[in-house]
């Protein structure tokens, strides 16, 4: 066991020599409830910023309901993006975005026209500073209005989660 001071341990190595790191920000939630008509027009909304994320766990204490994720500390970041819309009926893509302060990653996916339901995914590791932000979003294209559900029938199919990489 490594510690910095007495209250905090940085880097626990367990006797079959397995290694955690208790305090590294990390942080997993899903959607808490069905976000309806948000997006499908081609609307790139912020998930979280109307129904909120239910946080897993949330090591370090860094990420909101909302869905924003602040970085304690310089480094790389991992992000992980999982989306899941219904309430289809001409949408032609859906796209998961990770958007932080210093960049934007795209994950388009097609869907089958007339499929009622479709999904995007998305990961990217990301060069923050401290104080930074990053935040999930998602776009789905093809409809006559913002009709879609973010969640649908398994709310908890939308995800974001993130963790310090180095």
């Amino acid at each position: 066991m490594v510690t910095i001071n007495s209250c905090n341990t940085e880097l626990d190595v367990g006797a079959a020599g397995e290694v955690t790191r208790p305090v590294q920000p990390a942080f997993f939630a899903f959607l808490s409830a069905t976000d309806n008509n948000r997006t499908g027009a081609g609307a790139t909304y912020i998930i979280g910023s109307f129904v909120p994320f239910i946080e897993r766990y949330d090591q370090g204490n860094n990420f909101t309901s909302g869905g924003f994720f602040t970085a304690p500390v310089a480094g790389r970041y991992a992000f992980y993006i999982t989306v899941y819309i219904e309430n289809m009926t001409t949408v032609q893509e859906v796209t998961s975005i990770i958007s932080s302060s210093n960049v934007t990653v795209w994950s388009v996916d097609r869907v089958v026209l007339g499929q009622p339901s479709g999904g995007s995914n998305n990961a990217a590791i990301i060069d923050m500073d401290a104080g930074d932000i990053c935040l999930p979003q998602v776009m789905a294209a093809g409809e006559a209005g913002n009709t879609c559900n973010i969640g649908g029938s398994s709310p908890s199919k939308v995800t974001f989660s993130g963790n310090l990489v180095v």
